[in-house]
């Protein structure tokens, strides 16, 4: 069996995967395409590939092409494997969410789901025979198929379990009774514990069509939710009891099922050589940080999917730097 366990270790937790026989699984990934979602399914992949397991990472042949390791640096035991739409992405990427603009992306959800094809014959033939199938909120449709070849499934979140507890349980997510941006604004009622989880009006105006309406997918971003947590084996969440352990425990009991946190899982240290190269990269980056009081630096990302307009360039320009301290970007 496949056993997802807390470790305790200061701040996060770490995966341990004991079995009930000596002999090595085959355990593999399905993430979403986006980058924030690709760099963490490596980072848990290449972990449990160098305890000795056969690890195979499924997604689309542009997006293999541009994991944020080369092949060459990847533990032996894992294997990278394309997997190939039937149905045409809307980008001449065929996959990287990089690359595509927002009205694009419901086309691009098209093409994914076309993958059920290719991923089901996958599964079917895989030698040795696929263990687990870790997958990603997007793919709704990888659990029934897993199932239907005996493959076990666990819902590998990228996503905290704060976040997962305020959407709340699967019934929710498909026939979500939040029927309006406000209702994004306070706690839900499922929520026992207080809390100031929620979304500003603001916030709340530009997430909610895209999450509960449906696209041009003919399904919305909740319901891809509520399926998978829904037909899954069990839901392991990127995230660690001593941050999150009420939420963790709240998500057991909507769900009704097993809820792991794996921990955060930061990539495994490269080669010698490799890291040479990166520190040589990083090098004037580190340099002005060193310079710097402690506490003293503010760093503001946003996720690969993120296009922001010129106006909230501006006002994100202007919030850095109204208290007159020094800033720079991209």
């Amino acid at each position: 069996m496949l056993l997802l366990a807390r470790q305790a270790v200061p701040i996060q937790t770490l995966l341990v995967i004991e079995m009930a026989t000596d002999s090595p699984l085959h355990v593999a990934f399905l993430p979403w395409l986006a980058g924030g979602h690709l760099t963490p399914y490596v980072g848990l992949a290449t972990r449990i590939a160098l305890l000795g397991h056969r690890v195979s990472f499924l997604s689309t042949p542009p997006n293999l092409l541009r994991l944020p390791t080369s092949d060459s640096h990847l533990p032996p035991l894992l294997h990278l494997v394309p997997l190939t739409p039937s149905v045409q992405a809307p980008v001449s990427s065929t996959s990287d969410l990089t690359d595509s603009t927002e009205h694009l992306r419901p086309l691009l959800r098209c093409a994914f789901d076309s993958l059920s094809g290719p991923l089901a014959d996958f599964l079917s033939s895989a030698a040795p025979p696929v263990d687990w199938l870790l997958c990603d909120y997007a793919p709704y449709w990888a659990v029934p198929v897993a199932r239907s070849l005996n493959v076990r499934t666990a819902f590998l979140s990228v996503f905290g379990a704060a976040v997962l507890g305020f959407f709340g349980p699967p019934d929710e997510l498909i026939r979500p009774r939040r029927l309006a941006p406000e209702d994004l604004t306070a706690a839900p009622d499922w929520v026992p514990f207080p809390t100031s989880v929620a979304f500003r009006l603001p916030e709340a105006r530009t997430a909610f069509g895209p999450a509960f309406g449906p696209d041009a997918s003919g399904v919305s971003e909740t319901y891809r939710f509520g399926v998978t947590i829904r037909e899954c084996d069990l839901v392991a969440i990127r995230s660690c009891v001593e941050l999150e352990a009420e939420w963790l425990d709240l998500l057991k009991d909507i769900y009704g099922k097993t809820v792991l946190p794996v921990g955060h899982f930061p990539p495994v240290a490269p080669k010698e050589s490799v890291a040479a190269d990166n520190l040589k990269e990083w090098a004037g980056a580190f340099e002005w940080l060193d310079k710097r009081a402690h506490g003293s630096v503010v760093y503001v990302a946003f996720g690969s999917e993120v296009r922001l307009n010129r106006e909230q360039v501006r006002e994100i320009a202007l919030g850095l730097s109204y208290p007159g301290f020094p800033s720079f970007g991209p």
